[in-house]
């Protein structure tokens, strides 16, 4: 793929999750994840879906990065449950099986993967967003344990996170996404919905999200 037509996606699919609401910021007033740090920023990716006529275009972002990476993939995996829908849909445009991976039930036949996944078979695994990366590679883990052969990931955005970069290298899986944290920064700085002072607030948050929560970091 032509570096601008990467570019392209980049911006774009920020334009798009700012225009569905799925990326908020609220610097003033921090939100609070499930592990209890403090962010000023929101994806919530899901909300595209509502726009159809938006999300067709990320999937066909989906599609185009998915046959940039180069890799002949045998299945398509979509982790559970926000990663589902854009990977079966991805999987019907690239002509692909498609499974999911979930974290397994304790009755019934108790698999972490449901769908079309043969022992060997090489898997390219859709997630939604990236934070910690922690749920993400556990994902890939099971993956691999159902006899996967798991190499890269695909998401629509991530924040960045050195935490989460140093899991995939460990776990020595590539990580690509669609848009990440600072373009969606610079988005939101060129439409003026930030000032010079949030984004260096929110910036600031970026580089530590933990030591930033825990110094008040929040005005």
């Amino acid at each position: 793929m032509h570096p601008n037509q990467r570019e392209f996606i980049r911006q774009d699919s920020a334009r798009i999750l700012f225009e569905t609401g799925a990326v908020l910021f609220r610097p003033d007033e921090p939100f609070t994840f499930s592990s209890g740090i403090k962010s000023p920023i929101y994806c919530n990716n899901r909300r595209v879906m509502g726009y159809p006529a938006l999300s067709d275009h990320i999937d066909t972002y989906f599609a185009q990065c998915a046959r940039d990476l180069g890799q002949p993939y045998d299945t398509i995996v979509g982790v559970a449950t926000a990663g589902i829908p854009w990977g079966r849909v991805l999987a019907k445009e690239l002509h692909l099986p498609f499974a999911y991976v979930r974290d397994p039930k304790s009755h019934g036949t108790k698999q972490a993967v449901e769908g079309d996944l043969q022992p060997g078979q090489r898997a390219l695994v859709i997630e939604d967003h990236i934070s910690t990366g922690e749920s993400s590679v556990a994902a890939v883990e099971k993956v691999r344990a159902a006899g996967g052969i798991v190499e890269q990931c695909l998401a629509i955005t991530t924040y960045q996170w050195a935490e989460a970069d140093g899991r995939f290298t460990d776990a020595r899986c590539a990580l690509s996404t669609l848009t990440d944290f600072s373009t969606l920064v610079r988005f939101a700085v060129e439409r003026h919905y930030l000032s010079p002072d949030q984004e260096r607030l929110v910036r600031d948050w970026q580089k530590n999200p933990a030591g930033w929560t825990h110094s008040g970091g929040a005005p």
